[in-house]
């Protein structure tokens, strides 16, 4: 049995956007497997509530911290990260962590890599130099800062996770990361769905697509292939949710 943590801004129910149902799910399967999780993110004040065996601890952001006088988006930046390691430092007795596991978005695990001894992985997702070349333009100065926090944690991690071969090449190439730091990709999923019963045979093929539709996610790429795609296959029917 390892003893983890799964750090991150924001977590259900007070949100559910993609990295806090991620978290919420993958504590709930590291519990499932026996393992001892405790999960820090922010909140209006310092408490924890264990939910179906996961312990959340919540940390309030001290709004006041002043990291820059110049570049207010890194105060706030840095101001929540801050927060997740005092929130973690709380969680800390006799035994230590045998895994931090942080987001990249946000450089959230800034500081906690900056204090904590520990092994601290970070978890691949669209980074800000990703962000810029979808847009195709050049960071602005407080970008510029913002793409060095994202590179620091890069390189100070005792290990990256990534969902993809093509998000862990993509953030290596755009941050020139050493290779020689150990490295997985982890395909996201949910639990199987009990089968269903089996369809009756026709000439229809159904897409589904589910997600927010933006650039980020690659809709007018899909977008611009569609039409011909659907002349010449008239039996496709693509589902937007």
């Amino acid at each position: 049995m390892m003893r983890i943590c799964l750090m991150s801004l924001s977590y259900p129910p007070q949100d559910t956007e993609g990295i806090s149902r991620q978290r919420h799910t993958l504590a709930a399967e590291l519990v499932r497997l026996g393992h001892e999780v405790h999960v820090v993110t922010l909140g209006s004040f310092s408490h924890v509530l264990e939910e179906n065996g996961v312990y959340v601890h919540r940390a309030p952001v001290n709004w006041m911290s002043s990291f820059s006088d110049r570049y207010p988006g890194i105060n706030n930046m840095l101001a929540k990260s801050q927060a997740l390691y005092d929130g973690l430092r709380l969680t800390l007795d006799k035994t230590s962590y045998d895994i931090v596991d942080t987001p990249l978005w946000g450089a959230q695990g800034f500081v906690t890599q900056q204090y904590y001894a520990g092994t601290v992985i970070v978890w691949l997702q669209t980074t800000l130099a990703q962000i810029l070349k979808i847009h195709g333009r050049s960071p602005g100065e407080e970008e510029k800062i913002k793409l060095l926090l994202e590179r620091l944690s890069l390189e100070r991690a005792g290990g990256l996770l990534a969902d993809s071969y093509s998000v862990l090449d993509s953030i290596q190439q755009d941050y020139q990361i050493n290779t020689d730091t150990p490295s997985r990709v982890a395909h996201l999923g949910i639990r199987p769905l009990p089968i269903p019963p089996e369809r009756q045979p026709r000439n229809l093929v159904e897409a589904l697509v589910v997600g927010r539709l933006e650039k980020r996610k690659g809709t007018p790429l899909l977008f611009e292939i569609l039409p011909a795609l659907l002349q010449q296959h008239p039996e496709l029917t693509v589902r937007f949710v």
